[in-house]
């Protein structure tokens, strides 16, 4: 398995690799889909590639408040990787950092292949996006999740506000099957507590309206105060 670390202070951008058929609901009385646009913002920021461009046949791609799934087809074999990030926080009254901790991992085949069975046995790719499911509700809070899928020529984006939120409907059912699948195999739960251990920000958020802070010393808090200075100035006389 192959990690690879990195704070993130720039973007970067991919350039188109071929041309599909972009289907993406929108939601009534609006021009455009948020999550689309949200998606393409969080690509840059996180370096993760279009997956609208990619150049495999199969490629799915399923986002979780801070943590990314990519599968794709790689000749006659399955590859993938996941992402786990956060955006550092600075104290109210400090200058933006614009720095983001981002680890990602390679995973294996097997792994792989187990994931995107379940993604059939789901059956997610018939499923619509919340907007064209009959009684799905909104909410302010909850959780978001964002499912990508390149199947040869056509590219789908579909999204679901909080399936647990639900009560019956079948379809939530099957989103949060696959939430569940994915946690399992992955083991989510310890990959996110090690990563968290790894966060070098004394606070930071995933842009879901919550903050998280590390619990320190006033030693601690300092050290990391004069890292954020020195990290401010090194970028400013960078940019002369």
């Amino acid at each position: 398995m192959k990690v690879v670390i990195a704070i993130l202070s720039f973007v970067m951008s991919f350039s188109a690799v071929a041309q599909r058929k972009l289907k993406i609901e929108v939601e009534q009385g609006r021009n455009e889909n948020f999550w689309r646009n949200h998606v393409l913002v969080l690509e840059k920021e996180v370096q993760l590639r279009d997956v609208a461009t990619a150049a495999q046949p199969f490629y799915l791609r399923f986002w979780m408040d801070g943590t990314v799934l990519d599968v794709w087809q790689e000749k006659k074999s399955l590859q993938g990787s996941l992402t786990n990030w956060v955006r550092e926080q600075v104290p109210t009254g400090e200058e933006e950092t614009g720095r983001y901790f981002v680890v990602r991992e390679t995973l294996d085949s097997a792994l792989c292949r187990k994931l995107y069975l379940s993604y059939q046995n789901r059956q997610l790719e018939a499923l619509p996006s919340e907007e064209r499911i009959v009684d799905w509700q909104q909410g302010f809070d909850g959780i978001i999740y964002i499912l990508e899928t390149v199947n040869n020529d056509t590219y789908w984006l579909k999204s679901y506000w909080t399936p647990t939120a639900q009560g019956g409907l079948k379809e939530a059912a099957q989103v949060q099957g696959f939430v569940g699948d994915v946690a399992q195999v992955l083991d989510l739960r310890k990959r996110r507590s090690y990563f968290n251990t790894s966060i070098p920000f004394v606070s930071w958020t995933t842009g879901d309206g919550t903050i998280v802070s590390r619990v320190m010393t006033r030693t601690e808090y300092y050290r990391m105060k004069t890292e954020r200075d020195r990290y401010r100035r090194l970028e400013k006389q960078q940019k002369l």
